[in-house]
């Protein structure tokens, strides 16, 4: 079977496994695994399995990533997130459709701390959906909202977002790429 063929069939694994339930990472384990003892052997994909591994762990670029989900752990656990919804709420509350952006800024807030837009978005509809919803303001309109808010997350540096861009920029500004040469940074 050529590589081409392998891949295609891969695919369809990998199709197969996640319909049926199968996690995510454990199905692309799988699949990549089988792939590559496929193309170059078992005990090359075992000992491909091993370096890739140890690879990984040793960068410590995407240490950050974690730390940005702990840090969101701590900000709803200890109630800074409606401690962040209170104070945009008494900046933007006398006013009309206050409590909407009250809850775009608290949004904004939060990402800022977070970094990252679905945890934004999940703990301000925690926190906000329950008191637009006593002011009398519509579903749609709430949760048009904060979905709007939650979006913010990804835009305010430091994001996971930006994060992972200057990663993959870093990368490859100082490494070699087959096709390239030595990379397109000077």
């Amino acid at each position: 079977m050529s590589p081409v063929e392998i891949g295609f069939l891969g695919m369809g694994v990998m199709l197969v496994l996640i319909m049926s339930g199968t996690h995510v990472g454990f199905t692309l384990m799988i699949v990549g695994f089988g792939g590559f003892a496929m193309i170059g052997g078992y005990n090359a994909a075992l000992s491909n399995m091993a370096i890739l591994t140890f690879d990984v762990m040793k960068n410590y670029h995407f240490a950050v990533l974690p730390l940005f989900l702990l840090m969101g752990a701590f900000i709803s656990q200890t109630g800074i997130g409606r401690e962040a919804y209170e104070s945009a709420r008494a900046w933007f509350g006398h006013l009309k459709g206050g409590l909407a952006m009250a809850t775009v800024g608290a949004c904004g807030l939060f990402a800022a701390c977070v970094g990252d837009s679905l945890a934004s978005a999940v703990t301000m509809g925690k926190v906000a959906y329950p008191e637009m919803k006593r002011a009398g303001y519509s579903r749609h309109l709430s949760v048009g909202v904060i979905a709007a808010g939650g979006t913010i997350g990804i835009l305010i540096p430091p994001s996971i977002g930006f994060v992972l861009i200057g990663i993959l920029a870093g990368r490859f500004c100082h490494d070699p790429i087959p096709d390239m040469g030595t990379g397109v940074c000077p």
